[in-house]
């Protein structure tokens, strides 16, 4: 079974994240995003929550064989949050291409590795 490494919560009008890794709470105010939060019925408020959770949540989301550390997902979330509140909802980060991705595997290659690479023509 998967260990939960975060913990969410709604308390007001904050959303609260525990990370179970790393001692710290986020807390993020929904009033920040919308002076009238207070105002909105409950189910406008919950779909609010819940956008703002996931894409927080999705920030973080890797392949399987990739962990971020507790830091690394308090860190992203948020800068997220921040790109949020600027009016930002998507930022594109940098690509993880080919040629990455072969740049990458060519600095902690073995040398049996790199000569797989060679001989795919990825590296000379």
């Amino acid at each position: 079974m998967a260990t939960r490494l975060m913990k969410w919560a709604v308390e007001g009008n904050d959303l609260t994240v525990e990370h179970t890794d790393v001692e710290e709470i986020q807390t993020f105010d929904m009033t920040d995003l919308f002076e009238l939060y207070e105002d909105f019925t409950p189910i406008q408020q919950k779909i609010i929550i819940n956008g703002v959770k996931q894409k927080l949540a999705d920030s973080c989301a890797r392949e399987k064989n990739i962990k971020l550390t507790g830091q690394e997902r308090v860190d992203r979330m948020n800068k997220v949050y921040g790109n949020i509140l600027d009016g930002n909802w998507n930022i594109k980060g940098e690509a993880n291409t080919l040629k990455k991705k072969v740049t990458e595997a060519k600095e902690t290659a073995t040398e049996e590795e790199l000569e797989i690479l060679r001989k795919f023509n990825l590296i000379k």
